[in-house]
């Protein structure tokens, strides 16, 4: 009985501090878990804001790319309107330069008696234009200030040839007027070159004399080789200026 007694003493003594034992290792392995926790949280911080940094990032690169690819297209077309605005103003005004050298060429042919070589040579050179003068059927001697891509005897003939469907003959003097002169016509050579023309014939004592006038015209393979450089540089420009205000903007409304 007392050893019952002494060891029913010691178990009424020993089960408070078990209780205690286990409540301080339970709170130590809380706090142990809730420090493990928070470390996780800390390590996993910066990769969680590496991904949305990403994340945002790949955003602005998209939205970015879509404004500069819409913005581009509109800019595209607009040089594409001025590209083709600007050929056709540059193909008028070959026409109008071969008109005004038509009217200067022929009012002195109408009052002169003869033009020298040197104005003939200075109007070729100048304008890449052919002057023939024929008198009763005997031509103007000059050789010519440039070659042409065809021959110049063969463009002559072609000429004449464009200018007979309208009735007009170098040979030939007006009957019923003062002169005769055919409308503006084009030719093209054997090489491929196309020139404006006009033939005027005069009365000249029993016969006649005639004036005929080519002006080469510059092919439109040219005008675009001469054009196109400018505006590829203008429309590449355009698209790096747009993809850099794209790119500040989007990252500032993100």
């Amino acid at each position: 009985d007392m050893y019952k007694g002494s060891a029913g003493r010691d178990g009424t003594h020993d089960a408070p501090s078990e209780n205690k034992a286990a409540g301080n290792r339970f709170h130590t392995d809380a706090q142990a878990d809730k420090s493990g926790r928070k470390q996780a949280d800390a390590g996993s911080a910066p990769d969680r804001q590496n991904r949305e940094t990403a994340m945002f990032d790949q955003v602005q690169r998209k939205l970015a790319l879509l404004c500069t690819a819409m913005a581009g297209a509109v800019l595209f077309l607009l040089l594409s309107v001025l590209f083709t605005r600007n050929i056709a103003i540059q193909r008028r005004g070959g026409e109008a330069a071969f008109q005004s050298l038509w009217m200067s060429i022929s009012s002195q042919f109408r009052i002169t008696p003869s033009i020298n070589d040197s104005y003939l040579a200075q109007t070729e050179a100048a304008h890449h234009a052919i002057v023939y003068i024929e008198e009763n059927g005997v031509p103007f001697f000059f050789p010519g200030a440039w070659q042409p891509e065809s021959a110049r005897e063969s463009l002559i003939r072609l000429a004449m040839a464009r200018a007979a469907k309208e009735g007009v003959f170098p040979q030939i003097p007006p009957v019923s007027s003062s002169e005769n002169q055919t409308g503006e016509f084009q030719i093209r050579g054997s090489a491929g070159d196309a020139y404006y023309g006009r033939l005027l014939v005069l009365p000249s004592g029993k016969g006649a004399k005639s004036l005929l006038l080519l002006c080469h015209i510059t092919p439109l393979a040219v005008l675009v080789r001469q054009q196109l450089p400018l505006y590829a540089f203008a429309a590449a420009l355009g698209a790096l200026c747009i993809w850099f205000v794209s790119s500040y903007i989007t990252g500032r409304a993100l």
